[in-house]
């Protein structure tokens, strides 16, 4: 056995986090995957069915396999659709809710930052009411003196 390499140990860890992802994110979009697979089984379905009834000339004799493919090959894909749009709602359901915790950070970030304006403007405010009443002492005395 030779010793592994710093490369090779990178190179397995980079596809170990790879494989990581795909899993996680097959995991939290299941219904957009099994949404996909019942659409490829209902598209299968109708073809199976069409193969089947191609070469036959009368109608009574295709019915059975338009209704039993066609059909339920409609109502596979109609199924994964549906899976898709619920997908899709809650994936812009975590997205609204993601921009409301950002918007509440910002809030709160911008009333701190009042709250701090409102203090500064208090002290200076203060500090120049202090300023003004001791340049009125100041001519006051100029005058009496």
């Amino acid at each position: 056995m030779e010793p592994i390499t710093s490369a090779a140990a990178d190179r397995r860890e980079q596809q170990a986090q790879l494989q990581a992802l795909v899993q996680d994110q097959l995991f939290r979009r299941w219904r957009a995957v099994l949404a996909w697979i019942l659409m490829a089984a209902g598209g299968i379905a109708i073809l199976v069915a069409w193969y089947q009834v191609r070469d036959l000339p009368q109608v009574f004799l295709q019915m059975p396999y338009l209704i039993s493919g066609g059909v339920g090959g409609a109502v596979l894909i109609g199924l994964g659709a549906a899976l898709l749009i619920t997908q899709d709602f809650r994936d812009d359901k975590q997205r609204l809710t993601e921009l409301e915790r950002k918007i509440s950070e910002m809030e709160d970030v911008v009333l701190t930052q009042a709250e701090i304006i409102g203090e500064a403007i208090a002290i200076l405010s203060a500090a120049a009411e202090g300023a003004e009443s001791e340049v009125r002492r100041a001519v006051w005395r100029r005058g009496r003196g």
